[in-house]
């Protein structure tokens, strides 16, 4: 039986290329001419894990080329969540024939905008793609220091500071918890410590400091105004102020509403005659 080859070699052609799409939609990737083989170096199987912190997490790739060798081929590290790519770095690579060359990728989330969350990560060289996972994680809580007010301070006395020390929920924190107070150039002209303060995981602990004016360095005058931090270890508090009152002067003092009847005159007046008529009888006794 007579059977045409051209016939025959076009229908072997077309299930080539139809065995290709179905390999291509199944993401199954066919090694181009010059690659055979991409790798991500440096994971252990269980992907890659990157924290919201502006530190970067290395990524590294290594390619290895056939019998054609590579030139300058760009590596492209695409990061890809529910199947559309959200954010890709690239860089080429040149390995000789029959070997392998690692390029290194700095993945920083906070620098590609890549929320808390997991997503894939491919590896895609001259047509042929890895793939692994990526998870990214906000930073770990850490220790606090909270709740340093504004004070003021009188000539010749003394006032105190305090402020809240808060542990993790995962770990207890100990440290030396210090108090420091700067004048308006920078300079220490205060510092007090209490060594250590020891605070169970998920609890808060409060610290407090007595300062003198006394033991204030430097000519205090009144009126000067003072930075005031308190730091826990590592971490500190947001700053205050201590302000420097007159001897004699009522920090904090009353202020009355304009309504209240201590501000009537008539009021007043009556307070005053009946403190006169007290004064009167006293001295007639």
């Amino acid at each position: 039986m007579f059977r045409d080859i051209g016939d025959s070699m076009t229908v072997v052609m077309a299930l080539v290329f139809a065995g290709a799409v179905l390999l291509s939609g199944l993401g199954v990737g066919m090694a181009a001419a010059g690659t055979s083989g991409v790798q991500f170096a440096n994971d252990d199987g269980s992907g890659y894990t990157a924290v919201t912190d502006g530190s970067a997490t290395t990524v590294d790739v290594t390619v290895t080329a056939d019998a054609d060798g590579l030139t300058d081929q760009p590596v492209d590290l695409v990061v890809v969540q529910n199947g559309e790519a959200v954010t890709s770095l690239s860089k080429t690579v040149s390995p000789a024939a029959d070997s392998s060359e690692t390029v290194s990728f700095e993945l920083n989330p906070s620098e590609e905008g890549l929320s808390p969350g997991d997503y894939d990560l491919d590896a895609n060289v001259n047509g042929t793609a890895e793939r692994t996972s990526l998870t990214v994680e906000e930073p770990p809580a850490e220790p606090s220091v909270s709740g340093v007010s504004n004070d003021t301070i009188v000539k010749n006395g003394s006032t105190m500071f305090s402020a809240d020390l808060a542990a993790t929920d995962g770990s207890s924190y100990s440290g030396p918890a210090e108090i420091t107070v700067a004048d308006a150039d920078g300079n220490m002209v205060y510092t007090d410590t209490v060594d250590p303060v020891n605070v169970s995981a998920g609890e808060t602990g409060s610290v407090e400091f007595e300062i003198n004016e006394s033991d204030i360095d430097g000519n205090v005058t009144i009126g000067d105004e003072y930075d005031v931090g308190v730091s826990w270890g590592e971490y500190n508090s947001e700053p205050a102020t201590l302000t420097v009152q007159e001897e004699g002067a009522l920090a904090g003092a009353i202020s009355l509403p304009a309504d209240s009847p201590a501000t009537d005159p008539v009021f007043i007046g009556g307070v005053l005659a009946v403190l006169a008529f007290l004064g009167l009888a006293a001295k007639a006794e």
